[in-house]
Order: C-alpha cells, then structure tokens, then sequence
C-alpha cells in the first residue's frame, strides 16, 4: 500500500499554487485605481475559489489512486491464493471492498467465506495483508 508515501505517485500539478498565493498578497498591497477595485477583488475571488477546486480534485485523485492501487493488490493476492489452492482466493477482495458491495451491487449474491475449510495458511495470508495495512503486490 502506498500510505507511507501517497505522493509519490501522484502527478505533478502544472500550477504553482505558492506562486499564485504570493500574487494574491502583492496585489493586496497594490494602488489600484477605483476603475479596477471591483474588476481585480472579482477576480480574486474567482481565482481563490479555482485554488480551493484543484486542491479538492487533487487530494480526491490521491485517494482514488490509492484505492485503486489497492483493489489491485488485493486481485493480485486472490490470484495467488487461487494459484497456490487456497480454499477462500476471493477472501482479499471480499477484505478490501468496503461492506462487501461487489457482488450485491450488481444482483449476485454473497458467498459466505469458507472460515472453516481455510488452512492456517490462509488465516496467516489473509492476517498479513488485511490485518496491519500491508498489501501483497
């Protein structure tokens, strides 16, 4: 899982918010003829609420690109486990879907997972990827 370091996947922002941020405070201190008050504070205020849009769509791009990071380990994971015969391979996805919404959101129906058929194996796979945050991948 890429929690330790979420940035580090992610794109560059081509905008240097900073940047921008210090123009706000320079024209904060700028002569501005009563002609350009009305015009600059509307443009101000437009360009602030853009800077707070990006940082929204940013940080919501993070979270999707980690959640799909780790929708992919946990089907690398059910694709070992299915490999290596473990008895519950879809274990890691039901573990990582939250309230266990991919069957039931398309009409399927749940299966129960197979807690007494799993070898101590499995229980200790499933512990190390579920249980502290770390993915297989």
């Amino acid at each position: 899982m890429n929690a330790h370091y979420p940035e580090r996947n992610m794109p560059l922002l081509s905008v240097d918010m900073d940047g921008i941020r210090n123009r706000f405070r320079d024209l904060e201190y700028a002569y501005l003829c009563g002609n350009c008050e009305l015009a600059a504070s509307r443009v101000v205020s437009d360009i602030a609420q853009l800077m707070a849009q990006i940082n929204e769509l940013y940080a919501a791009l993070g979270a999707e690109r980690l959640r799909s990071a780790n929708l992919e380990a946990a089907i690398r994971a059910a694709l070992g486990a299915q490999a290596d015969g473990e008895a519950d391979p879809l274990a890691y996805l039901r573990d990582e879907l939250p309230g266990n919404a991919g069957g039931d959101a398309y009409g399927a129906r749940s299966l129960p997972a197979p807690e007494a058929q799993s070898t101590p194996r499995d229980a200790q796979r499933r512990g190390t990827l579920s249980g502290n945050g770390v993915r297989a991948g």
